[in-house]
């Protein structure tokens, strides 16, 4: 169990009662005997009515995986938060598509949803559940609340700084609001629970509200990395502001990218923030420690935060077909989720490979051949390079497409293929194949057996290429397309997580690659405050760290490279959408399509109105505050 105060289960189930499961009116009354008086008559109810605050991010209901959801009218197992955001910002893009037929899952990629949509309400309602829960514990937290109650001294200092934390959390999710359904229904704290139907704010309005009370609430904060592990600080808040403000043009119509630049410098000028050494172990099972790079994060534990939601969803649906669950450190493979050539095209771009070769010392007498490489040896072989293991040797080398072998001192006496595709290697063996692009091919050599594999030189681009290739004729067919391996639930010391059914994988809100790249984007899109040159430098950080040398750097950068560097950095974390329409709406126009955008293999531009989703339904025929959006 990961010990801190959001992954015990038990704090849970104390405030369930107080909190009922239908939000159609947004902010709801208790149903029972069990007041908010009895609730919070003691520090410890204060502190398990915090725990849900937060707990509510990392859960679909209170009892556990299989139901009892807060949200009426979809199963409370698959209804968390961080599910329900990833469908809406992952697969409308080129970064995901699904297989599942459930009602209203494939509008997502189809692009052709309505204000019926069941994913979308649970989004819209899941939302505003969670904003209920922040608005009643900032109440309950008042000055005058916490008199009455005999509470003094230093309880309440700690109740202040859960106070803050809580508005914090609501500034958070009305961003996320503001950003997927542009001018949502709108309640506060100073409204009595239940007394009057939410009135609709702007866009614009929103933006000012979250802007305001992310600034108000810094002080009353801990300082970034002096709160437990899981809860918001000072950074946190930062974060945020950077995000919402490289936004702003989309929300607001007027840029603030010098504020970007402030708030993205603000956080990573904090000490004891760094980069992850290693970026494959971002996403496993044991993220929570020793990882400088999370800023907030939802925690998830396989025992105690049981849902089929958040991580678990994540790393459950994208294993299928000829993927080994045990690979993934879980007991099956629910085969559906995967990625487009999108993204996995933005994984081409170009390496100085002199740089890396340079540094690998001599080179040995194996060699790559082919129409692939090198026109079947009208130049010299590209040599592979020994490597600290013995038997282990390394080639980086950029192919064309097209077929390829491996050969001895540039010579056809001593060559090897693959029979059977296995990733064995057979002495005069069948011809290897590949598509263009830049390769890390690594070649084993022990007595009797030889064997390789080939991947792309950055450790990010963590696909899974064994099924029917990257091309998707058939989204139905999980087989089509690449899978991705990114989640992952095995420690890092390569044993498996507490469960092998959920996940104990953390998901970060906030890390500070994030905050690199918004400082480089917002320098280029105009922003003072910042340089090109340390710009660069955060470019260069992050792909370091991915290629594990210096091949990969750049002097110098366009707002398209920084859009692909997003997409390399930050896939399946829930930004896509947002990137696309920020970036000259790539979202919805035909500047940009990749397969199925638009219910069309080859793809294709829809609605611009698309780039805001509907307010639902069935919360504008209970409120007549509310208007919906064009052309719904």
């Amino acid at each position: 169990m990961k010990n801190n105060l959001f992954k015990v289960g038990l704090t849970l189930s104390f405030v369930a009662i107080l909190f009922g499961a239908c939000v159609k009116k947004l902010d709801v009354l208790p149903t029972n005997d069990i007041t908010a008086d009895v609730v919070y008559s003691s520090v410890d109810g204060y502190k398990k009515a915090f725990a849900k605050v937060y707990g509510a991010f990392a859960l679909g209901g209170n009892n556990g995986a299989n139901g009892g959801g807060d949200i009426q009218g979809i199963d409370g197992g698959f209804s968390d938060f961080f599910r329900l955001y990833w469908n809406a910002q992952e697969l409308p893009t080129d970064e995901a598509v699904v297989s599942w037929g459930d009602a209203g899952l494939p509008d997502f990629h189809k692009m052709n949803w309505s204000a019926n949509n069941q994913f979308i309400k649970a989004l819209y309602y899941r939302s505003f559940y969670q904003i209920t829960v922040a608005n009643d514990f900032i109440r309950q937290a008042s000055d005058a609340n916490l008199a009455k109650r005999g509470i003094t001294g230093t309880d309440v200092d700690n109740i202040k700084r859960f106070k803050a934390e809580a508005r914090f959390l609501r500034a958070y999710q009305y961003s996320v609001l503001m950003d997927l359904f542009g001018s949502p229904a709108f309640i506060t704290d100073s409204i009595a629970m239940g007394s009057e139907l939410p009135k609709q704010i702007s866009r614009g309005d929103l933006f000012t509200f979250v802007e305001k009370e992310l600034k108000e609430i810094e002080p009353m904060l801990a300082a970034p990395k002096a709160n437990e592990y899981g809860r918001a600080d000072q950074a946190a808040a930062w974060a945020l502001l950077a995000r919402i403000y490289l936004n702003a043009k989309v929300y607001t119509g007027a840029d603030k990218n010098t504020d970007a630049i402030t708030y993205s410098n603000k956080v990573i000028a904090v000490t004891g923030y760094s980069l992850l050494p290693d970026y494959t172990k971002l996403m496993r099972a044991d993220n929570n420690l020793n990882n400088p790079e999370f800023i907030l994060t939802i925690n998830y534990d396989g025992k105690f935060t049981t849902n089929w939601g958040g991580t678990t969803f994540l790393t459950h649906a994208a294993v299928g077909g000829n993927m080994k669950a045990s690979d993934f450190g879980i007991d099956g493979g629910w085969g559906g989720i995967r990625t487009t050539k999108g993204l996995v095209n933005t994984f081409t771009y170009d390496l100085n490979l002199p740089a890396v070769t340079s540094t690998l010392g001599t080179a040995s007498k194996y060699g790559l051949v082919g129409s692939a490489v090198n026109n079947w040896g009208a130049t010299p072989d590209v040599p592979f390079y020994p490597t600290s293991v013995a038997g282990v040797f390394v080639a980086y080398v950029k192919f064309l497409s097209g077929d390829w072998k491996i050969r001895v001192n540039n010579d056809w006496s001593e060559n090897y293929g693959d029979n059977g595709a296995n990733l064995s290697l057979e002495a005069n063996g069948d011809n290897m194949k590949t598509d263009a692009g830049f390769y890390k091919v690594v070649l084993t050599v022990k007595p009797g057996a030889l064997s390789y594999t080939v991947s792309n030189p950055d450790q990010r681009a963590q696909f899974f290429t064994g099924n029917n290739g990257v091309e998707i004729n058939d989204i139905g067919d999980f087989k089509d397309g690449y899978g991705i391996t990114k989640f992952k639930n095995i420690k890092s010391d390569g044993s498996n997580g507490s469960d092998a059914t959920q996940v104990d994988i953390d998901m970060p809100l906030f890390r500070l690659a994030e905050m690199y790249l918004v400082y480089a984007e917002a320098v280029k899109r105009g922003g003072g405050g910042g340089s090109d040159a340390t710009a660069v430098s955060y470019i260069n950080r992050l792909r370091e760290r991915a290629i594990g040398n210096k091949s990969g750097n750049v002097t110098t950068y366009t707002l398209d490279m920084i859009l692909d560097e997003r997409a390399r950095e930050l896939y399946w974390e829930g930004f896509r959408r947002t990137d696309l329409i920020r970036f000259d709406d790539k979202f919805t126009t035909s500047t940009y399509v990749w397969p199925w955008k638009g219910d069309t293999k080859a793809g294709k531009g829809v609605e611009s109105w698309r780039k805001i989703y509907p307010i639902p339904t069935d919360d504008l025929t209970a409120n007549p505050n509310l208007k919906q959006n064009p052309n719904y």
